[in-house]
């Protein structure tokens, strides 16, 4: 898929000025783009997207085409690191081969966010973007899905009692999920 294309369209909706830049993994066996946006539609925070996860085949699939998957996270604009955790995300991803919304990746943030309550992230579908949509590429679909960071007891939450669940708790509970060091919805 062409990343030019896959970074205007998450533009579209993300908003800002965007830098891209490459990550790779510890013995650079992987790589992958990681587009930041300061000053986006959310004017204090900093929004971060993966371009070129979507070439991860996660064997799924919505009407009748491969669906495949980019990630995003945002945080406070002195939120430093994120793009890194983002990006480590984006490899555990490409060893799994799966994504969707409930999966979680455990201690994603825990290297990059001293004494962080919140060290690891599970996927949903992006809540923050009112005009998002999954983008058709003709022959698959590229969904976005978003980072939200949580705590120990969260993960176990989720594992229990599914990740439906988990959002009416958050909603009920009124968690600000941008808060990296909140006290657990559980």
């Amino acid at each position: 898929m062409n990343k030019k294309s896959i970074a205007n369209y998450a533009l579209s909706f993300i908003g800002g000025k965007p830098k891209v830049f490459e990550y790779h993994n510890g013995d650079k066996s992987k790589s992958i783009d990681i587009m930041t946006s300061i000053n986006s539609r959310y004017s204090d925070s900093i929004v971060v997207s993966t371009i070129g996860l979507c070439d991860t085949d996660i064997s799924l699939n919505i009407d009748d085409k491969p669906l495949r998957v980019e990630l995003i996270s945002i945080a406070d604009s002195d939120f430093e690191n994120l793009e890194n955790a983002v990006a480590e995300a984006a490899f555990y991803i490409m060893d799994e081969k799966s994504a969707y919304p409930g999966f979680i990746i455990e201690n994603v943030y825990k290297n990059y966010i001293e004494d962080a309550t919140t060290k690891h992230a599970v996927l949903l579908t992006p809540p923050y973007w009112d005009d998002y949509k999954s983008m058709d590429c003709g022959d698959c679909v590229v969904a976005w899905l978003y980072l939200l960071p949580v705590t120990d007891n969260e993960v176990e939450y989720i594992i229990n009692n599914g990740i439906i669940e988990f959002e009416n708790l958050m909603d009920q509970k009124g968690i600000d999920t941008l808060d990296f060091g909140r006290d657990s919805a559980v």
